[in-house]
């Protein structure tokens, strides 16, 4: 299993543990965010796919086999804190940000579909 985590350094980091060795191996470093990664969220049955939040005020999602971006989600008005996505809606997820809003968006057309306060 791959181990996700986010960094103050724009980056996250993909690791694997290593249970019999009680060791932790990095695989990659993903790098596409300007400032902090404030949080990281694996997509269910998502094919390796991984959603990012950051301080720059964006979302990206990530094809973790391959470390390329699919989709960014950019200048969404506010620092994005964190990242949650669904176990019934796998193109779907939210984010809270500063703005103290709650926004969701569909990975297939890059929209937001709608805000709460």
């Amino acid at each position: 299993s791959i181990l996700a985590s986010s960094s103050l350094d724009r980056s996250i980091v993909l690791s694997t543990v290593v249970t019999h060795t009680n060791s932790i191996n990095v695989r990659a470093k993903l790098l596409g965010h300007k400032s902090a990664v404030t949080d990281v969220a694996w997509i269910p049955n998502g094919n390796g796919r991984l959603v990012s939040c950051s301080a720059d005020q964006s979302v990206i999602v990530w094809d973790t086999d391959a470390c390329i971006k699919t989709r960014c989600f950019r200048n969404l008005n506010s620092v994005i804190n964190s990242v949650a996505t669904s176990v019934s809606h796998q193109n779907q997820f939210s984010v809270a940000s500063d703005d103290k809003y709650t926004r969701l968006f569909d990975i297939r057309t890059r929209e937001n579909h709608g805000c709460v306060a």
